[in-house]
Parts: structure tokens; C-alpha cells; sequence
């Protein structure tokens, strides 16, 4: 986020909450920012229009020291923006969503319903192409949880995963019968031990690049 702040006249950015792992070392925040780009930006030229930049960040810690940071921007999204007129899409931030007040699951029960969703998804991905996929946000895909921090106090999730599929047909610019792996970061409320609101981006620029290749 940083490079593309910069080259665009590195406006102010924010955290929109923050997950903390004491156990593992690691947090898991987003990170936004409004700008209007004064110059080409994604292929696109400037609009005078005002996007949304967000980064879905993984940070991890030894010893107390960085050790290292994985993130993914919402380019497929600011494409979106630059493209539509109008395009400027709401801020939808995760702290502004109402935290639920009765029948919270405890860490573990979290943990353990999250889980036991991505199972759930992922069989039900191996049934399907992504051609029929029910979500188009999200094609049906394998996916395996790389990293996974539970905030009991919020019933949210934050997730890294790896996804895995190939599409049958044309999709987002891939190509069809090439397999693709890509990373993905999410955000889940839980409300009444069910997941009502996600919050998610997918890092499909690597997708495509894959499939190119």
C-alpha cells in the first residue's frame, strides 16, 4: 500500500480494527485510505473520482520482532471504482458493524464454527465449478486456512487462506481448465453462532498471472 500511497500523493491511512493472536505472535488488521489519483493508476486514467484503497494485512512477530508480513490489496475492487461511474464504493467498515450483546460463543466455539465452515465450503467446492458457482464473489474453490485469529469480545474470525481451483470457464481473466492458487483474507461476524456479514478480498492479479503463464 505504501508504494501505490506514495506514487499517488500519499493521503492519510487508517486502521479499521485490529486482531491480536498473544499466543501466536501475530495480528491481522485492514488498513484504508481515500485518494483521487492524479495520474494513471491500474491501467485507468485519473477520474477526479474518490476511491477507496484497502490492505487486509497478517503481521507476525518473534521474539518481539518483526518477523514478517503477508497482505493483499483491493485491486480488483478499485478497478471496479475506476471503471463505474459513480464507482466510489460505501467504506462498509468492520468497527462500524454492531457487536453482538447475547449468546456469544467463547474462543473456542469461534474457532471451532469457523472451522467447521471452511470444511463445509470446501467439500461443497469440490462438487461444483466455479462456472455454477452460487457466489460469483467467490468461485467454488479448495480452500485451506494458512492463518486463523479469534476475537471473542467482537464474535469476529480474521483468516488467511490458500484457494485452489480451476475455472470451466473464462473468469475474471483466467483462463478455463488452468489451475490457479491464490491467497485470500477475511473478516467474519458472528451473530447467534452464525456467520451474518464477511468482509473479504482475494488476491486475483496472482491468479491471473498463473494463469497467463
Amino acid at each position: 500500500m505504501q508504494k501505490a500511497l506514495a506514487a499517488i500523493g500519499n493521503p492519510g491511512i487508517h486502521v479499521d480494527g485490529m486482531f491480536i493472536d498473544e499466543e501466536n505472535q501475530c495480528t491481522a488488521d485492514t488498513l484504508y485510505a481515500m485518494f483521487k489519483p492524479t495520474e494513471p493508476f491500474l491501467g485507468f486514467e485519473p477520474t477526479g473520482r474518490e476511491l477507496i484503497l484497502r490492505e487486509r494485512r497478517f503481521t507476525c512477530f518473534t521474539d518481539g520482532k518483526l518477523s514478517g508480513v503477508v497482505s493483499i490489496t483491493n485491486s480488483d475492487d478499485l478497478r471496479k471504482q475506476m471503471a463505474t461511474p459513480g464507482g466510489n464504493s460505501e467504506l462498509g467498515l468492520v468497527r462500524e458493524c454492531p457487536v453482538p450483546t447475547t449468546n456469544k460463543l467463547s474462543a473456542k466455539e469461534l474457532e471451532a464454527s469457523y472451522r467447521a465452515y471452511i470444511e463445509q465450503s470446501t467439500v461443497a467446492g469440490q462438487r461444483r465449478t466455479w462456472s455454477n458457482s452460487s457466489n460469483p464473489r467467490l468461485p467454488s474453490t479448495t480452500a485451506y486456512g494458512h492463518a486463523l485469529i479469534v476475537h471473542e469480545e467482537t464474535q469476529r474470525t480474521a483468516v488467511r487462506l490458500l484457494l485452489t481451483g480451476t475455472p470451466a470457464t473464462e473468469y475474471a481473466g483466467l483462463a478455463a481448465g488452468r489451475a490457479v492458487q491464490f491467497p485470500g483474507h477475511s473478516i467474519h461476524q458472528f451473530v447467534d453462532g452464525t456467520i451474518q456479514r464477511a468482509w473479504s478480498v482475494m488476491d486475483m492479479d496472482s491468479a491471473r498471472e498463473q494463469s497467463a503463464e
